[in-house]
């Protein structure tokens, strides 16, 4: 009798897949990743992409294994700060949180997302982190630098005032945020203490606050899609016409990049 071996049938992803690096937090007695819902729920919503949490365990050697199955990377905020040691300064601002292994994770992955040509989307902590992971530096405390706003969160237990429009930026005429806005200047909200010091060598800035700090990024002269934005945009998204745009354009190019594989 003639045997059929068992197929497992594999259901191929039509939709590009994002990676979604989490925090590390101790809860209780346990080492925990986290990412916001929000993160997600705005991929899933508006830039029409399956996301897939990233664990920051990078000494375990997935970071190229993570990078062969994505089609895009999300770096999002969080109430952690890049350990100044990843861009050569000492640590200035003692009431800071760190989170190691999401760093070592995050920087990674961008270096490896931009060899490859993928896009990559940063949020607050992200904008950051790719302007550190591309040779770039922070201030820790814009606050306490004179001729700067004081770009910090409000206390408030009420999330529209937490996340409420505090002041402008305006596009740099000559970026792509201008065509994707297809707007000069909108207001954002601001929840950060750490800002860009100097931008790194392969990025342009793409918006700029009032106070002249740098608020919005992409790499330079150059096709692939690396952007981030100092704002959470994920907030609100369907209420505001830059925040649709910056998604758009960050799906197109992971369905671009997926079809290039």
């Amino acid at each position: 009798m003639l045997v059929r071996p068992f197929l497992l049938k594999v259901k191929v992803m039509t939709q590009p897949i994002v990676g979604i690096v989490a925090d590390e937090r101790i809860i209780g007695l346990y080492t925990t990743y986290l990412v916001r819902a929000k993160y997600a729920e705005s991929l899933i919503k508006f830039s029409k992409v399956t996301p897939v949490i990233i664990p920051p365990i990078s000494e375990y050697n997935l970071i190229n294994e993570y990078l062969e199955m994505i089609d895009g990377l999300l770096l999002t905020g969080s109430p952690s700060d890049i350990h100044p040691s990843r861009y050569g300064h000492e640590i200035k601002n003692f009431d800071s949180f760190f989170d190691k292994n999401r760093d070592e994770t995050s920087l990674s992955m961008i270096q490896g997302a931009v060899e490859r040509g993928m896009p990559v989307l940063g949020i607050c902590r992200g904008f950051q982190e790719i302007n550190v992971a591309l040779g770039g530096t922070l201030h820790q405390s814009v606050h306490c630098i004179p001729n700067f706003l004081d770009h910090r969160d409000v206390e408030s237990d009420d999330l529209e005032v937490l996340f409420g429009k505090r002041h402008s930026v305006k596009a740099n005429p000559d970026g792509r945020l201008i065509n994707m806005a297809n707007q000069e200047t909108w207001e954002v909200n601001s929840l950060h203490h750490q800002g860009i010091d100097l931008l790194a060598p392969v990025l342009q800035a793409e918006a700029i606050a009032d106070d002249g700090l740098i608020e919005a990024i992409s790499l330079k002269n150059d096709s692939k899609f690396v952007f981030g934005a100092q704002w959470h945009f994920e907030w609100q998204t369907a209420l505001d016409q830059v925040s649709l745009a910056i998604f758009k354009a960050f799906s197109d190019a992971c369905i671009v990049y997926k079809k290039s594989k």
